[in-house]
């Protein structure tokens, strides 16, 4: 019986590395594209992609978070959230680049408070369609920053543990 594959992204050989890299857009071609461009601060194909991709809630979700994780994402999306001050894409954009960068190892102390003000910001504004909108991805954000770093902490914590309660009669 021949051994398991090696893990993702790493080879059978001790010290060598996979010429692999993962990429968190997947095979999702429009997204690959919109990424490339917002990267370079062309905002506009990443709100036509959120735009298109309708109520496919997990894409939507996908290609935020995808979106999310690049560099620039916080100044791109900030700009965005400027000239469209009511969009809802732009304003979850914003919170989870803000969600990505407060749960950097090297994240500053004041990274998390500006995280969970950006999600709040954005589950604030109206959704475009009946829940489950996309606000909820600000609400997942606000969740994960409070479970991983508390408010005015610049240090990681363990998740909170489920607490069972006995009921009263």
């Amino acid at each position: 019986m021949p051994p398991p594959p090696p893990p993702l992204g790493r080879s059978r050989r001790r010290g060598s590395r996979s010429d692999h890299v993962f990429d968190p857009a997947l095979d999702d071609d429009e997204l690959i594209a919109a990424r490339g461009q917002f990267v370079q601060g062309r905002w506009s194909d990443a709100r036509t992609l959120l735009v298109a991709t309708g109520r496919d809630w997990d894409r939507r979700g996908h290609r935020v978070l995808a979106l999310a994780e690049t560099s620039s994402a916080e100044d791109w999306a900030g700009d965005w959230l400027l000239v469209e001050p009511e969009s809802a894409d732009a304003a979850v954009l914003l919170a989870c680049a803000r969600v990505v960068r407060a749960l950097r190892p090297k994240a500053r102390a004041n990274d998390a408070a500006r995280a969970r003000e950006a999600c709040l910001a954005a589950a604030r504004l109206p959704p475009r369609t009946p829940p489950p909108g996309s606000r909820c991805s600000s609400w997942t954000g606000a969740a994960t920053t409070a479970r991983t770093r508390p408010a005015g902490s610049s240090r990681r914590c363990a998740p909170a543990t489920p607490t069972t309660t006995t009921p009263t009669m």
